[in-house]
């Protein structure tokens, strides 16, 4: 699997502390980008992210690469309904017609489609431009700050809670099965 690190530059990290506070974790990480991000807590692709508990306010920016997104996705879902993780933004391509962007339109009905594409920096500090946009989406309990702070970046997609927690999946997420609670 051959997966791309792209990251964030500071002023979306500035968005989403002024959304959740702090950082507690940052699961899908590195030492670099953590001059950034600077988390309470992350974990590098030797700590495997996906095998440790995740806590807290979380900033998830995931890896990018087939393969590489869905199972980070999967993650922050059962986390966040077992409890364990308080809050989270979530950075992902503009990729809707994967089934980890349905299940997180799904689970969260509350999303930032920027306009334009972000300008993330490379490990070596140079500007990477990705070939598609890119989606902020919230899980938590202030809806309303995350759109204020990151609705001026895009469009704001907000589903009615009926349908963000409606019991019916589409078949292609049975590949990605969340565990129970």
């Amino acid at each position: 699997m051959s997966v791309i690190e792209w990251i964030t530059p500071r002023p979306f990290i500035h968005l989403a502390k002024s959304v959740m506070g702090e950082i507690d974790l940052d699961p899908a990480s590195s030492d670099v980008a953590q001059r950034n991000v600077q988390a309470r807590h992350h974990f590098t692709p030797e700590d495997d992210g996906l095998a440790q508990p995740w806590f807290g306010r979380v900033w998830l920016s995931p890896p990018q690469g087939r393969g590489a997104t869905a199972p980070f996705i999967k993650k922050v879902v059962s986390e966040y309904r077992a409890g364990n993780v308080d809050e989270a933004i979530v950075l992902v391509p503009n990729s809707l017609d994967t089934a980890w962007a349905q299940m997180l339109m799904c689970e969260t009905g509350l999303a930032v489609f920027k306009q334009g594409r972000i300008s993330f920096e490379s490990i070596e500090r140079k500007s990477a431009t990705p070939p598609n946009g890119q989606v902020f989406f919230y899980f938590g309990k202030k809806p309303e700050r995350f759109v204020e702070k990151f609705g001026p970046l895009g469009n704001v997609g907000h589903l009615p809670p009926a349908w963000a927690t409606t019991t019916r999946r589409p078949a292609e997420w049975n590949r990605y099965p969340l565990q129970a609670a």
